[in-house]
């Protein structure tokens, strides 16, 4: 932000200024500053953008840290004593603070050359002598004013409210905007004013004819005006300084010494205040508690008491009861910025001077924690990688397509995102599958270049949401496998999975499939009956919708599950020195039974020399039935297995399951 030398020297009291000391001691105290011709150019922190982002409140800066007097704008206003005509009513909680002034019978003319040269170096046109003295003052103390053709308001009537569902806003240009609920506007009893913190309407403007005026100073809530700025892409020098969030006391100062500007220039007869605050306009000084020990800690030694409170009382900060090791702290209401004893520690050590601070080398070295979670996530991207996968990092954000593309299988709040870039990244991602069906899709269109149509492709990340009114983040492992052919890459990924789960030492994982919508397969991933993810095979609308032309099949993996289910201690055993017998088992099953259900069985019968169960193969017979076909290996440790001893042990196996699950052998 840009700042005028001659505007700063007219609230400095001194009448030589050595602005290169004073540049050096912005950059090593406050802001990053460069020093040209007869301005400033000063980067402004966000945070401190209320108090310090305007004229008056740089200078007030400035002094603090040099020790340059400040000198304040001194004036007064003489208001007639009976009430003001104009009505105001404040229906909306976005609107804290609203301070109002009517002046009749003004002669609005040119602005002078002196107020169209200022307005011009900080980037905003004449208009009118009105007009100009607002923005000028707003430039002076940081808050934004915004004045109305008094003869134009119906009634005499002003309201601040919420606008109405696809209500019209007629702007300064005369364009057109559709407004939403989520938007505040000013509005007399006919129409719509003003879009509140952002742009008057052409309706009721003051131009060189207008007599009447009646003057707004008011704070409205930030993150409203700016959602409303960004969706309706309307953002103005008013909305800048909305957003960062204005102080009411500068608004009431500035409507104040703008009325005293416009009786000086223009004449006109001064009413009344009309007001309404939500909260108290001086309400109770917040109060912080700053621990001195605390401050020594960050400091790296011990400072004078004397030194803390003098810094204290340069910052305004009063101090209203002193103990051996604490100080009570009043915090001045201009400084939004101040929350916590960390803030006040922040500003006592930035005034004393950062390259002042102590200069201490470590005694030990302090090694880092090991993080078992990140160690987990290491070794299965390394296995993934081993066996052909490649890995992706994609945006943490989806849209809200994407999101209803979720809705079948996504049954919590999402988290959705305040400012975001642009609506492709509204909300933050419950799930990751979806970002890699975008990189699919964006591998499938440079096949040219790359020569290749199937694609094996995993990300490991972070999702949330929100679960019981807070945030859940957890960490996710997602795989896609493309193929030209379906079954060869359901096959592939079964297959990727069970290396995975042995990888890890994990027994007990079953499939429940389900139909859900945008799936044509969707089945639960499952261990000891607990659901640790999807496998998921998108129908033919959602490939569409990603414009993928090739079969696709994903599972989505929550790691934080996954590593708690995982057997860390591996057991090693010997090279087994006696040979094994071999065995198939051909079942003709219901459909409805499960794989899984028969294995545990077969296990539970043979239990001593059942060393490994394969399932071969698995086809539908009917719509009623289904055949599968096991493959047992038995193996004694100690000797040779005899025919008869397997033979009689299929025979166990074959009744158990006969008996318990009413199948036949094939």
């Amino acid at each position: 932000m840009k700042f005028r030398l001659i505007d700063l020297e007219e609230f400095l009291s001194t009448s030589k200024i050595n602005w290169k000391k004073i540049i050096n001691e912005l950059n090593k105290k406050s802001f990053e500053t460069n020093l040209f011709k007869d301005y400033l150019e000063v980067e402004i922190l966000p945070n401190r953008f209320a108090d310090a982002g305007n004229i008056r409140g740089l200078a007030k800066e400035i002094s603090l840290i040099t020790g340059i007097k400040f000198k304040d704008i001194k004036f007064k206003i003489n208001e007639k004593n009976y009430p003001s005509p104009v009505k105001l009513k404040v229906i909306t909680k976005n609107c804290p603070y609203y301070f109002g002034r009517a002046i009749f019978n003004i002669k609005n003319k040119k602005s002078p050359v002196w107020l169209v040269n200022f307005l011009k170096f900080y980037g905003i046109n004449s208009i009118n002598f009105i007009t100009d003295l607002s923005n000028y003052v707003m430039i002076q103390f940081g808050a934004p004013i915004h004045i109305f053709d008094l003869d134009k308001i119906q009634n005499k009537t002003i309201i601040v409210r919420q606008a109405k569902s696809n209500e019209k806003f007629i702007s300064l240009k005369e364009k057109e905007y559709l407004l939403t609920p989520e938007d505040i506007v000013i509005a007399d009893q006919e129409k719509i004013l003003a879009l509140a913190g952002i742009q008057g309407s052409n309706l009721a403007k003051v131009d060189l004819t207008t007599k009447n005026i009646f003057i707004e100073a008011a704070v409205f809530d930030n993150f409203s005006i700016y959602k409303t700025s960004r969706r309706l892409n309307l953002i103005t020098e008013a909305s800048y300084r909305f957003e960062r969030k204005v102080i009411p006391e500068n608004s009431l100062l500035a409507l104040n010494y703008l009325t005293f500007l416009i009786k000086k220039e223009l004449g006109g007869e001064i009413n009344k205040l009309i007001y309404s605050t939500q909260q108290k306009l001086a309400p109770q000084k917040r109060k912080i508690i700053l621990d001195l020990d605390k401050l020594y800690q960050y400091y790296g030694s011990e400072i004078k008491v004397n030194l803390v409170l003098s810094i204290l009382k340069k910052l305004n900060i009063r101090v209203i009861v002193k103990n051996k090791n604490q100080l009570i702290l009043s915090i001045p209401d201009n400084r939004l910025d101040l929350t916590s004893d960390v803030d006040i520690i922040e500003e006592i050590i930035r005034i004393i001077g950062y390259d002042k601070l102590p200069v201490f080398y470590p005694q030990q070295f302090n090694y880092p924690q090991k993080n078992n979670l990140m160690s987990f996530k290491e070794k299965i991207r390394d296995l993934l990688i081993q066996i052909g996968f490649q890995e992706i990092i994609s945006y943490s954000f989806i849209d809200e397509n994407d999101l209803n593309n979720l809705r079948s299988i996504f049954h919590f709040q999402p988290v959705e995102i305040i400012n975001p870039n642009s609506n492709l990244y509204k909300f933050y991602r419950p799930y990751i599958f979806p970002n890699l069906f975008k990189a699919v899709a964006k591998n499938l269109s440079l096949y040219n270049w790359l020569e290749t149509k199937n694609f094996k492709l995993f990300e490991i990340g972070k999702t949330a949401y929100y679960q019981n009114d807070k945030i859940t983040e957890t960490h996710h492992l997602s795989l896609v496998i493309t193929d030209d052919d379906l079954k060869t890459a359901f096959i592939h990924i079964k297959g990727v999975l069970s290396k995975l789960f042995e990888f890890l030492g994990i027994d007990n994982v079953y499939f429940n499939n389900q139909i859900k919508d945008n799936f044509d397969l969707m089945s639960e991933i499952l261990i000891n009956k607990n659901k640790i993810g999807w496998l998921l095979s998108p129908n033919s609308k959602l490939l569409d919708y990603y414009d993928i032309k090739q079969p696709l099949i994903s599972a989505e993996i929550s790691l934080d599950q996954l590593f708690n289910y995982q057997k860390v201690k591996k057991k090693f055993i010997t090279i087994p020195q006696f040979p094994a017998v071999f065995r198939d088992l051909s079942l003709v099953v219901p459909f409805y039974l499960k794989k899984e259900d028969i294995e545990k069985e077969i296990k539970n019968t043979s239990i001593d020399l059942l060393e490994k169960i394969n399932v071969l193969d698995i086809y539908y017979l009917n719509d009623q039935e289904k055949s599968i076909t096991f493959h047992l290996i038995f193996r004694h440790k100690n000797r040779t297995l005899k025919d008869e001893e397997v033979n009689e042990i299929m025979e166990k196996i074959v009744k158990r399951l006969k008996d318990k699950f009413n199948v036949t052998v094939r």
